[in-house]
């Protein structure tokens, strides 16, 4: 049950910060493991937040490069690295994750607006820059700067690293097509490897399965490349604002999207099979909670899930304040395709008030997927 509730508040976080929140046009989001915390950069104020997702609390991590833009982060061998993208100290910093002191400063007086970050296996960090369509390596070692090219990155954004192929794929924003290239390291090439023909690209991550998620500004979404890549963006998630660096963790099992223009994170669930052991966590079965239709509402709703397996299934209604509102369903399905109704009624049969509201699907496996529903009377 303790995990149960904790997928629900990972879920309703970014609602009960609303309003109330220190995070000002959060750009990148790692996972602090040692700690149990999210670590968010702002580019609108320059600070770094540290998020408890248990009860959505925030605290200033470290407001060192106040004034300036923290853009992308990286965690690497015990230091928060963090690019910078304004101001004298535009540059790449390094933050102890347990105190907040800068221990590492490097500026690259060339760039333009150094955007995201990725490692390489042996230890090299790249880093793009976006309005410079330029691309830089940094020792961190010796705080050595390099810029490997200023050809094919056509305003480059989010940047992974793909270890098997020992390349850099990253998103560009105004090349034909709107591609995912690739940087061979080791030829110094970049060839296009995937395209989109998605407007304002931000984010791009690999999850656990190696499966590839990029988020966009037009429209709202987070899409997903399955690997082995079949040549098919799929829409993964929707619902966001301005979904800025993307970030998978692993021991928790979600994409984090931090919304640039709304001031939270959404905390969205995935199902891989490769994820690190953490504790007495169950394992998650694969189901999806398709769609709610309308929505926004302010009648009925109808909630559309799919079981690839059988199992005993709980179907209920939140407030953002995690109260439960409506038992939809319980009990024992049969793998295949649902749908359930629901009338925007409370448990007592009084209509619930406007706002917004999570439907929340869970099994006996304490699996869960959760979609929002907006309520306009």
């Amino acid at each position: 049950m303790r995990n149960v509730l904790l997928a629900l508040l990972l879920m309703l976080s970014p609602l009960l910060v609303f309003g109330q929140t220190l995070l000002s046009n959060p750009e990148s989001v790692v996972y602090d493991v040692d700690r149990e915390r999210y670590l968010v950069s702002n580019v609108g104020d320059g600070h770094i937040i540290a998020f408890n997702p248990v009860d959505s609390s925030q605290t200033l991590f470290s407001d060192t490069l106040d004034g300036h833009w923290g853009i992308g982060m990286r965690m690497h061998e015990g230091v928060l690295y963090v690019a910078i993208g304004e101001g004298d100290m535009a540059g790449v910093a390094g933050f102890d994750p347990a105190t907040g002191e800068m221990v590492f400063h490097v500026v690259v007086p060339e760039a333009d607006l150094l955007n995201d970050l990725a490692f390489d296996s042996t230890g090299l960090l790249f880093v793009t820059d976006y309005w410079g369509s330029r691309l830089f390596s940094i020792d961190v070692t010796d705080s050595t700067v390099t810029m490997v090219t200023d050809t094919g990155m056509d305003y480059p954004n989010g940047c992974i690293y793909d270890e098997p192929n020992h390349r850099l794929l990253f998103v560009s924003n105004t090349g034909a097509g709107r591609p995912i290239r690739a940087y061979d390291i080791a030829e110094n090439t970049i060839n296009d490897f995937f395209y989109t023909g998605l407007s304002g690209m931000d984010g791009i991550v690999f999850d656990a399965d190696s499966n590839l998620y990029v988020s966009s500004w037009d429209p709202d979404y987070i899409y997903r490349l399955d690997y082995p890549y079949d040549g098919n963006l799929y829409r993964f998630s929707s619902g966001h604002l301005d979904p800025a660096d993307i970030y998978f963790d692993p021991w928790n099992s979600c994409i984090v999207v931090p919304n640039y223009s709304r001031n939270t994170l959404d905390f969205v669930p995935v199902q891989n099979t490769s994820a690190p052991e953490r504790g007495d966590r169950s394992r998650k079965i694969d189901y999806t909670l398709l769609e709610t239709w309308p929505n926004p509402v302010n009648g009925s709703v109808t909630i559309r899930y799919s079981l690839p397996q059988p199992g005993e299934v709980t179907l209920r209604v939140f407030d953002i304040l995690g109260r439960e509102i409506a038992l939809l369903h319980r009990g024992y399905q049969a793998a295949g395709s649902f749908h359930q109704h629901w009338n925007t009624l409370s448990a007592s049969g009084v209509p619930v008030p406007s706002g917004t509201y999570i439907v929340l699907i869970e099994s006996h496996a304490q699996a869960t997927v959760s979609r929002r529903i907006h309520i306009i009377r």
